[in-house]
């Protein structure tokens, strides 16, 4: 197990690291706003801050802002905003499509610095929720319910890791962060060949209370890495064809 614990341990240090560089939200803002639509009409602006809607405090969670908007169509709501040194209250009315209510704006966070607690905690959450997508994705791909395209290899990390890159290095940690999360998980599996079958071995053989004949054993993890291999096969070779389609 120390491969997958020394994954773990990298990948909490790398998602620390990347709370640290890319701070904390302090509030959200309206980047911009469609001037045919609600939020104009009523008077909001680029470049508010959204202190609260209808006595909620908003604060720097934008699902919140977003949430509020969504199930208030064709209804009146008073935002708070602040708009340089002073804070207005608007009243805004979402416009009704199909039953959502839409201001036509986009949203986005002010960052400031985080504190040590603060990326640890930052840290932990995406653990605990990267962790989970994760899973997610393990239980899509033992139950069948996922197609080729959605599966990448040695070509497509590389693809992605370039995009990160472009980002910026802080960037590029989380998704370091990220891999080494999954690597730590996946080798966990109960699979030939991983570490998790190996486990599974050692579990075996404690409760059995002798050995596993080493011969059985060695072609088992034979024929779980002879699948892993035509596996990454079939995946490299999407890969490419999906980078010469472009």
């Amino acid at each position: 197990a120390a491969g997958p614990v020394m994954n773990f341990l990298l990948a909490a240090l790398l998602f620390f690291i990347f709370m640290m560089m890319s701070g904390v939200a302090k509030n959200v803002r309206l980047d911009s706003v469609d001037p045919n639509k609600a939020a104009a009409r009523a008077g909001l602006m680029a470049g508010d801050i959204v202190v609260a809607v209808d006595g909620v405090q908003i604060g720097a969670d934008r699902k919140k802002l977003t949430d509020l908007i969504q199930s208030s169509p064709g209804r009146k709501m008073t935002w708070t905003v602040q708009r340089g040194q002073e804070q207005r209250r608007i009243e805004v009315t979402p416009d009704n499509e199909g039953g959502v209510g839409l201001v036509g704006v986009t949203i986005v966070s002010d960052m400031r610095r985080a504190t040590v607690g603060e990326s640890l905690n930052g840290a932990a959450n995406l653990m605990v929720n990267s962790t989970k997508q994760i899973l997610i994705g393990f239980k899509m791909l033992v139950f069948g319910q996922f197609k080729l395209d959605d599966l990448g290899g040695p070509v497509r990390i590389v693809e992605v890791s370039s995009d990160y890159a472009s980002h910026g290095i802080g960037a590029l940690i989380g998704w370091a962060g990220l891999l080494s999360l999954y690597l730590g998980l996946f080798n966990l599996l109960p699979i030939p060949a991983l570490d998790g079958s190996r486990l599974v071995f050692l579990a075996y053989e404690a409760i059995r209370g002798r050995p596993v004949d080493p011969n059985r054993e060695s072609i088992v993890h034979y024929i779980g890495f002879a699948m892993l291999m035509l596996l990454m096969i079939a995946v490299t070779y999407n890969d490419i064809l999906r980078l010469i389609r472009g």
